[in-house]
């Protein structure tokens, strides 16, 4: 899918994913993707496939992936869960009305306007000039507009929730853009910090986790004008 918004899986080589995939902290009923991971790359490999997007095309449908297991004999249960793994890189985009803290009227003015979305937001307000015209538009504060921005283009982050976006929104790595340029480890603290004092999630996110959304934040187009 070539869009702004998603990363562009033809950009992440089947090499850079294996490492990707082997230091994600994965969930128990994933776990699997992690058995005998170097001999079934190198399997896919053989085919040549060189990237994401070509994997998942090669597993598109249940008839090509069933051909893909019976050429490179990889069981046909362990390439439909790297197809479900695979497939969280272009993650749905998020209701703006899930986000925490968030400007009720301005949700409902920018429903009016058929924007409900992070990805209808990203659209219509990637750049300053979209942003203050849209503002203008709906008679909205701009400051404010920006900052759901901020949420919206975090949310193309791999796993990042409206409430995780918020947490980073609020130690001040807010963009993309700024993800991808932070040092994982201080990040984690900073993270685990914020928490500690307000409580936001219960989720036991872990240094891994970090490293992840750090490296697939830098595989994400991240152009844009905030």
């Amino acid at each position: 899918m070539k869009s702004r918004y998603f990363t562009d899986l033809s950009r992440i080589s089947l090499k850079s994913y294996l490492k990707m995939l082997k230091e994600t902290e994965l969930m128990p009923g994933r776990k699997i993707l992690h058995e005998r991971i170097d001999e079934r790359f190198s399997a896919l490999g053989e085919l040549g496939i060189k990237n994401l997007e070509e994997l998942l095309e090669k597993l598109k449908t249940s008839r090509s992936l069933k051909s893909t297991a019976e050429l490179t004999g990889i069981p046909s249960g362990y390439l439909v869960m790297l197809k479900r793994e695979m497939r969280q890189m272009l993650p749905k985009p998020v209701p703006l009305a899930e986000f925490p803290f968030t400007d009720d009227n301005m949700i409902k003015a920018l429903k009016k306007k058929g924007i409900n979305t992070t990805l209808q937001l990203f659209e219509q307000s990637d750049t300053a000039e979209k942003r203050e015209a849209l503002a203008r538009e709906l008679k909205l504060d701009k400051f404010k507009l920006k900052e759901l921005m901020k949420l919206a283009d975090l949310s193309r982050i791999w796993g990042f929730g409206p409430v995780f976006c918020w947490m980073f929104f609020e130690i001040k790595c807010d963009t993309v853009s700024k993800v991808a340029e932070a040092d994982p480890v201080v990040l984690f603290e900073s993270l685990e910090e914020l928490n500690r004092i307000k409580n936001y999630t219960r989720v036991k996110f872990t240094l891994k986790d970090i490293v992840s959304s750090v490296r697939i934040a830098g595989e994400l187009p991240n152009n844009i004008e905030i």
